[in-house]
């Protein structure tokens, strides 16, 4: 992902919810967004992120509908970007990377 492509209040409000991991995909290659979500998100997520482009309205509650089936006990968060055409952006935390965090956090406050 390029910094320059996500406007800086959606990547504040990623970090904020420990998303650090955004990838890319083409909205014209899912057909079915619950298989599509379900083979790209771990089984542990807690936070999803999901960015869309300014007319993506239109995939909202396929995305929440997908998401509320593959990933019931996870939070979702949708944002919009002027800056991205015919794609979307998905970001994740899992219990796992949280834990990872807090783990490097621990180690960076003891070795000052």
């Amino acid at each position: 992902m390029s910094d320059t492509e996500l406007e800086d209040h959606i990547i504040k409000i990623a970090r904020t919810l420990n998303i650090f991991n955004f990838r890319a995909y083409n909205i014209s290659i899912v057909s079915d967004y619950q298989k599509f979500l379900e083979l790209i998100l771990p089984k542990n997520v807690t936070n999803i992120l999901v960015v869309l482009p300014l007319d993506g309205n239109r995939l909202v509650n396929q995305i929440k509908e997908a998401i509320s089936k593959v990933r019931p006990a996870s939070s979702l968060t949708i944002m919009y970007s002027k800056n991205i055409n015919q794609k979307m952006y998905i970001g994740y935390c899992s219990s796992t990377d949280k834990v990872t965090k807090q783990n490097l956090d621990s180690l960076t406050e003891s070795t000052r």
